[in-house]
């Protein structure tokens, strides 16, 4: 008999809870709605009820399934890896990490963290939202568009047409700092190019060389997907990279994610800058279409 799960996370509890504060069981969750901050765990937040079953009425947990069996193998690499940055706290260990790091990323591992990638780009209410924007100006919002939107729909047929993009066409470097770290929000996975921080989902991804997709995997650490078609020849074959980035880098990256975010921004720690940033955030409407 399956087990029918109703409070379907939109952003894992597993990947939230390296956001929790050292030692704790919870996080900070700042709300771009309220202004306000909720201190909670990661097993209440970033989830709706039958978010994807066709019917909440009658739940089959077909998306489900699919979501928890993938973050059921991502989970222990998310976590080793975290584990591998709490050994190495200071630049002068670069070295040590940078050999520990490459040996724990095999191509396996590397595929893993870009399944979740291609499921995590998609399967948030933000995605689905910034979608019907693009799709509202042509005026082809029809019956079976809006259908195609639904987050059942939405995330299956997507993530053939991302995957094939991710896995293919798009190398990683993972990033990693000492002493500043990284947020992440309710919309952890997003593309963006030089000149527009609006995601792109998934049209140019891997087919432009200034369109990249970034996640936050811990605080200290940071994935980027890269296009290799218009890569140099000389580095065709220069699928993974791993590099520091210092304060003023992930500020930026920090800046990005917050001016990305749905409603919730995600923190191991008090972080009242992220108000500031917030502030000069621009507010467009939800579509009235979802």
């Amino acid at each position: 008999m399956t087990t029918i799960t109703k409070k379907q996370h939109y952003v894992p509890a597993f990947y939230l809870r390296a956001w929790n504060v050292p030692g704790k069981d919870f996080a900070h969750f700042y709300d771009m709605e309220t202004g306000k901050v909720l201190i909670n765990k990661p097993e209440n937040m970033l989830a709706q009820n039958y978010f994807y079953e066709q019917q909440s009425r009658f739940p089959k947990n077909y998306i489900e399934s699919i979501l928890s069996d993938m973050e059921s193998q991502t989970a222990p690499i998310f976590l080793e890896l975290s584990e591998i940055l709490e050994n190495y706290s200071n630049y002068s260990q670069e070295n040590s990490l940078r050999a520990e790091l490459n040996q724990f990323m095999t191509i396996e591992n590397r595929n893993k963290i870009k399944e979740f990638s291609a499921y995590q780009y998609l399967r948030i209410p933000g995605a689905m939202e910034q979608k019907v924007r693009e799709l509202a100006p042509a005026s082809i919002i029809t019956d079976e568009i809006v259908e195609q939107l639904k987050p059942a729909n939405f995330v299956k047929t997507g993530y053939t047409f991302i995957r094939d993009r991710v896995f293919k066409k798009m190398g990683m470097a993972l990033s990693y700092a000492f002493d500043y770290q990284f947020l992440t929000s309710d919309w952890p996975c997003f593309d963006f190019n030089e000149g527009n921080f609006a995601p792109i989902l998934g049209v140019e991804i891997g087919a432009q060389h200034d369109v990249f997709m970034i996640l936050p995997i811990t605080p200290r650490a940071l994935l980027t997907l890269f296009s290799l078609e218009y890569l140099d020849p000389r580095f065709k074959n220069t699928a993974w990279a791993l590099g520091a980035m210092f304060e003023g880098q992930v500020k930026n990256v920090n800046t990005l994610i917050i001016q990305q975010a749905k409603r919730w921004i995600v923190s191991n720690k008090k972080a009242d800058y992220i108000w500031k940033v917030a502030s000069k955030r621009k507010k467009e409407p939800i579509p009235k279409f979802l």
